[in-house]
């Protein structure tokens, strides 16, 4: 189904009483253009509902302003029960080291989780590792608990999974387990997803790895590596050209599992 010329964001109030600026919506309309792919949930785990393409700002009647965009919904069931757009932009960065590369990047809602709990992660930084921390705002009533971890270097993606890694990698593991135990004492569910780019790993596709808050402990002690996700998807019969793969981990001990992948055609294939 395509619908053409759709309001996906304003400068109005929203529900939580946040508001974006113009200049904030023209930057987050250029960001995306020429396509924006619209999450489930704002969850990159679960596959795109729709894509947005041809998008604009343009004045709406009440003097505010609006993004609008064409969008093809792949997924039309989820789709309607949504009800609307819920849109995410980048907030505030918060760093040990100013003007050094991150070599890994963690993105957090702050509604979930406050300041003080992300400082603690990324506090593990040494001379050798910087993490970094990076808000993503999101409009929606119920977010989803997700903390994201994106690998920006090679050397931090090997760190992290080895079994020998240094020791600001050992630490980051053990404060990402404390604080997802602490929400689960406050009876929340967290999933962390760690997102892999292309450049950095063997399939050259977006790769994420999702590990639901019951087998952290596992991703700690080294049980789930990298090696063995990547050895899950070279069974599937796929094309070379593959966009996106997630991977998801089940059982204990654990396992990895393909949850869906993109082809290099665009086209969604579900596990």
């Amino acid at each position: 189904m395509e619908l053409k010329r759709q309001i996906l964001a304003t400068t109005s109030v929203d529900m939580h009483g946040e508001k974006l600026s113009k200049d904030e919506l023209v930057e987050m309309c250029n960001h995306f253009s020429p396509k924006m792919v619209i999450n489930n949930e704002h969850d990159l785990s679960l596959p795109p509902m729709a894509i947005a393409t041809n998008l604009s700002i343009v004045e709406a009647d009440d003097g505010e302003w609006a993004m609008v965009g064409d969008v093809v919904v792949n997924d039309l069931e989820t789709f309607k029960n949504k009800g609307g757009f819920s849109m995410s932009w980048l907030g505030d960065i918060y760093t040990t080291k100013r003007n050094v590369p991150a070599d890994i990047e963690i993105y957090f809602n702050p509604r979930c989780f406050p300041e003080n709990e992300v400082l603690l992660l990324i506090q593990a930084s040494d001379d050798l590792v910087t993490i970094n921390a990076r808000q993503l705002k999101q409009k929606a009533l119920e977010p989803v608990l997700i903390l994201i971890i994106k690998f920006v270097s090679a050397s931090a993606l090997a760190g992290f999974f080895g079994k020998a890694g240094a020791d600001a990698y050992d630490s980051l593991k053990k404060k990402i387990s404390t604080l997802i135990s602490s929400k689960e004492k406050e009876g929340k569910s967290v999933s962390l997803q760690i997102h892999i780019p292309n450049n950095i790993n063997p399939l050259e596709a977006e790769i994420i790895l999702e590990i639901p808050d019951n087998l952290i402990e596992y991703a700690r002690a080294g049980s789930l590596d990298f090696e063995s996700a990547i050895a899950c998807v070279k069974k599937l019969p796929y094309s070379t050209s593959l966009q996106k793969v997630v991977i998801t981990s089940y059982k204990k001990p654990p396992v990895w599992q393909v949850k869906y992948y993109i082809k290099g055609d665009g086209s969604i294939i579900n596990i």
